[in-house]
């Protein structure tokens, strides 16, 4: 990429040698730019804090040239603002599954001619435009595998400070994984007739970042016993909404009302990708 050639196999065969060393050093030191950004959780950070949870490796190699380009040009906020929409926007799109090389070459080149002309239009804007931010029907109740939407929930949870529901912790300090926040155990023994399935059971807009001992404390509870027994209370509004569980969300847990919460924080998430996706973050 930095050399002005398609990421292809033959590019790499028949790279120059001339100048090797010194490229290849400052392409190691990008990509740990790179990786770093990633799995930030702080301010501006990508929220991977465990590699595990890094959307799409691929995505590496186009971040790195894109903040290779933002320095050697010393671009201003406008390109940074340009970067975060792209790299969201790529991984709600699920834009870098399979095979990528074009997708690399096409994101980096749209991005590098939108640094220096505002009226450039990247393609990944066009698609997130039309796919999520215009699109009434977009869902995130239909994720429930390990793919990059779901990782990239868990990134934007952990961005958005959440804490352990019985610790009051920071999750990143602690052991954990992701679990439900409607038991699946609890569901089960529902009536079948408000049984949800279990595509619904285990959607992503049902699961959370929580610390393995807790998940053990909650263990098969009703979410209005293990709310009431083990979330402090005086804490309790801001730990939940810390998981992008609103006053709505919130009050479907008090009444063990999985519809209601479900549509609750589903509505929060989407407003969350979508904001990341526009720029519009506070």
């Amino acid at each position: 990429l930095l050399r002005g050639l398609e990421v292809r196999s033959k590019s790499l065969v028949n790279l120059e040698p001339k100048g090797f060393a010194q490229d290849w050093e400052t392409a190691a030191a990008y990509v740990e730019k790179a990786l770093q950004r990633m799995t930030s959780v702080g301010a501006d950070g990508f929220g991977a804090f465990d590699p595990k949870w890094i959307p799409y490796s691929t995505m590496v190699s186009p971040l790195a040239a894109i903040l290779y380009e933002i320095d050697q040009k010393r671009l201003t906020h406008r390109a940074f603002d340009l970067m975060r929409r792209w790299y969201w926007s790529s991984v709600f799109l699920e834009r870098y599954a399979g095979a990528v090389e074009s997708t690399i070459d096409r994101d980096y080149q749209d991005l590098k001619a939108a640094f220096v002309d505002e009226s450039a239009q990247p393609q990944v804007f066009a698609d997130a435009r039309a796919i999520i931010l215009d699109n009434p029907t977009y869902s995130l109740r239909q994720t429930s595998r390990l793919n990059a939407t779901y990782r990239g929930i868990m990134c934007l949870v952990a961005l958005r400070g959440a804490r352990d529901l019985r610790k009051y912790d920071a999750i990143h300090f602690h052991e954990l994984d992701d679990h439900h926040i409607f038991p699946e155990a609890y569901l089960r023994r529902l009536a079948s007739e408000t049984r949800p399935t279990p595509a619904e059971v285990n959607s992503i807009v049902n699961r959370t970042l929580i610390s393995a001992d807790t998940n053990k404390a909650i263990s098969q509870k009703a979410p209005s016993a293990y709310l009431r027994e083990l979330v402090p209370a005086a804490q309790a509004s801001a730990i939940l909404w810390s998981h992008f569980v609103d006053a709505r969300g919130a009050e479907a847990m008090r009444n063990d009302d999985f519809g209601a919460f479900i549509d609750a924080r589903e509505a929060a998430l989407v407003a969350e990708v979508r904001d990341r996706i526009r720029g519009t973050v506070s």
